[in-house]
């Protein structure tokens, strides 16, 4: 009996690799895919209002002052790490 369920396991973990392998190579074809159908549009006959370059405009303007919020955020960061790490304490100036 041991015999057996040891065959299917190693079975089992066969028929995994295989389809994590088919899978990942599945996944990349479809990202080729997609990617390919980005960089390469076709013609179409799309019509923007006011309003669609208004939001374009909006979500620009939201993106730059979130990651200028993300930078200042992340600048206190790493202010902080230099500046304990590479300041001399108190301590340090009454041992030498």
């Amino acid at each position: 009996m041991e015999f057996v369920l040891k065959s299917a396991n190693v079975v089992s973990q066969k028929e995994d690799f295989m389809m994590h392998r088919y899978t990942k190579w599945f996944r990349t074809v479809l990202f080729a895919l997609f990617t390919v159908h980005l960089l390469f549009p076709t013609n179409s006959s799309a019509y923007l209002d006011p309003g669609t370059g208004s939001f374009i405009i909006q979500s620009l303007i939201a993106f730059v002052i979130g990651g200028l919020f993300t930078l200042k955020i992340f600048f206190k960061n790493i202010k902080a790490f230099f500046y304990k790490h590479f300041t001399k304490r108190e301590k340090d100036e009454h041992l030498q």
